[in-house]
């Protein structure tokens, strides 16, 4: 967390003190302020008591049912979700979601395996701009999210592998760049009227930072146009 929040402070300070776009910055969004840190952190048992505290409620899919308070283990809704952020103003890092309501591959939390080791990253007036986890480690563990989730196993042999034959404890996110830009503290910079959109690919590398052509890596899900992930190792 304290990663994603560096990340996000230093580019926008960066960004904001660079010479040439600084002052369109602030022709564009004269009454931008630059994110601080720390940011706040709300762990996800903590904003469902929030929720229900400020009446913000959670509408059930079911056609006809009644909006009610949340309880634990409810997907809060974006727009519930944006609502609690605008009113407490700062940037959340909203952390220690439900397994179910996460990918397989997110690492359960040690002693409360019911929920995950992932993170959002709420901007005010935006909503979420960045969503990671730690990744498990653990060949049973992922055996048990492929069967959790449904999902045939084989097609992933080589992601299952990195578990059979070793890995280090390691995590990823990936940074919305089609919504940082409009978050008022990312920069309401480019404005809403923006006409172009920025398509990141990632690029495999080796140790010796050249270009690795590996045809045998496949994507765990498509990659989103103006998206893109940053894996971080941790060994």
């Amino acid at each position: 967390m304290t990663h994603l929040e560096n990340l996000i402070c230093d580019v926008v300070d960066k960004v904001v003190s660079d010479p040439v776009i600084g002052p369109i910055i602030k022709q564009l969004n004269p009454s931008f302020v630059a994110p601080k840190r720390p940011f706040m952190r709300l762990n996800y048992k903590d904003a469902i008591t929030y929720l229900n505290e400020n009446d913000i409620l959670f509408q059930p899919e079911e056609e006809g049912a009644a909006p009610r308070h949340h309880q634990v283990g409810d997907d809060i809704a974006e727009a519930a979700e944006r609502r609690m952020t605008d009113n407490l103003g700062v940037p959340i890092l909203m952390w220690g979601f439900p397994t179910h309501l996460k990918s397989f591959y997110m690492k359960k939390i040690g002693g409360d395996e019911g929920f995950t080791e992932s993170v959002d990253l709420l901007m005010p007036n935006v909503g979420e701009i960045v969503g990671g986890s730690m990744r498990i480690s653990d060949l049973k563990e992922l055996m048990e999210g492929y069967k959790r989730e449904g999902i045939p196993p084989e097609p992933y042999y080589w992601f299952t592998e990195q578990r059979v034959y070793g890995t280090v404890e390691h995590g990823g996110y990936g940074l919305g760049v089609e919504v940082s830009p409009s978050h008022d503290a990312s920069v309401g910079m480019f404005g809403a009227d923006c006409e172009w959109m920025i398509t990141p690919m990632p690029a495999l590398r080796g140790v010796d930072h050249q270009p690795v052509d590996c045809p045998r890596v496949h994507l765990v899900r498509p990659m989103a146009a103006a998206r893109f992930s940053l894996i971080c190792a941790v060994s």
